[in-house]
Formats: structure tokens, sequence, C-alpha cells
């Protein structure tokens, strides 16, 4: 098994213009396909395992803020199952319990501003660099978007900043199946740490 890690440069994150998530619907069918567009590698060179996990996990990201837009709109807890482990399935339901009170209106998206940034890949790989069975692991920096979300009838602190960083640890139990990437932790404890934090 191969670990890659990087560490994070000090400086801010680059945060772009170009938004992952493009919208929301009101049934399952939009959601963007993981196993699709991946990290390329160089020309006329296959993608390492390390750039298959990172790519599949940047995708399982994209899928996240789909179905959480979805869900704070109106839509059920129950599809966070589909792109949230266990272990953060409940941590996450309660620190959105305010936004889902009676009397809370919520409109617009949450998204992802500029690329995520992979701090940590685990890839299972053979002598020669192929994919093999087991559990891989990525760690990935996002910088969460809410600027498009409206909220009508919640706390301030319970909406919180505009842009937060979250610090996502994404596995991969079945890898290399790119359809199975799950986001298993979210590391930053305070919701309004900056996207530009090293943390």
């Amino acid at each position: 098994m191969v670990v890659m890690v990087r560490r994070v440069a000090a400086g801010a994150v680059l945060v772009l213009a170009s938004v992952f998530v493009v919208g929301c619907a009101s049934n399952n069918t939009d959601l963007p396909s993981l196993g699709g567009t991946q990290l390329s590698g160089p020309k006329g060179v296959a993608q390492s395992p390390e750039q298959q996990a990172t790519g599949g996990a940047m995708e399982a990201v994209t899928r996240y803020y789909v179905v959480l837009s979805r869900v704070l709109t109106g839509g059920d807890e129950a599809e966070f199952e589909t792109v949230v482990g266990p272990d953060y399935l409940d941590p996450l339901k309660r620190e959105l319990g305010a936004l889902r009170a009676p009397g809370v209106t919520i409109t617009g998206k949450v998204s992802v501003a500029g690329s995520p940034d992979p701090s940590r890949v685990v890839a299972p790989q053979d002598s020669d660099k192929n994919p093999i069975p087991g559990e891989a692991q990525v760690e990935l920096r996002v910088c969460e978007d809410r600027t498009q979300l409206k909220v009508t009838g919640a706390p301030a602190q319970a909406v919180g900043p505009q842009t937060r960083l979250r610090r996502f640890q994404l596995i991969n139990t079945a890898w290399p199946d790119p359809k199975t990437w799950k986001i298993a932790r979210q590391y930053v404890p305070f919701q309004d740490t900056s996207c530009d934090s090293l943390y």
C-alpha cells in the first residue's frame, strides 16, 4: 500500500469563481455520477491509484453538496445515507438541527468554492501500481460556499458565515470501485473557520 501525504502550503486556499454544484432538483436523477471524470494523469499515461482515489473523492464531495442542498430545502434526511458514513451522520444532523426547525425557510444551495485540496491519499495498490482491493482514504480541504443559501427565521449563529473551511475524510471500503466513496468525518471543529485557515 502506498500512502501519499502532501502538506498544505502556507497561504490562502485559492477560491475560484467556478462552482462544482450546479443546482438542486426535486428528484434523485440529477445527482452527479460517481466514477466519471477523474483527475488527468500525464498524457499517454494511465492515472495513478492516487489520482483515481482523489478524483473519486472529489466527485463524492460534489454529490454530497447536491444532497445537502436538497435536504436543507425540504428533502428527506435519509438521503444523507447515500453520501455520508455512519460516524458522520449523527453529527451532521445535529449541526443542521437549528436550520431544520419549525418556522425556518430555506431556499438556494450550498456548493464548493474553488477546487478541493487533497492533503492525504491512501490508495491500495500492488508493486506495479495497479489498484488492489482494500480501504482507500482521502482527506480534502473544502471551501464551503453558502452565499446562494437564503435562510429566514433561524438564529444568525445557526446560519453561520457565508464561506467556511471543511476538512473531510472520505473512505472507500470497496476500493477500487469508484462509486462507493462516502464522507466519514469532518475535522474542523468551528463552523466559522475561514477558508484560508491552515487548520
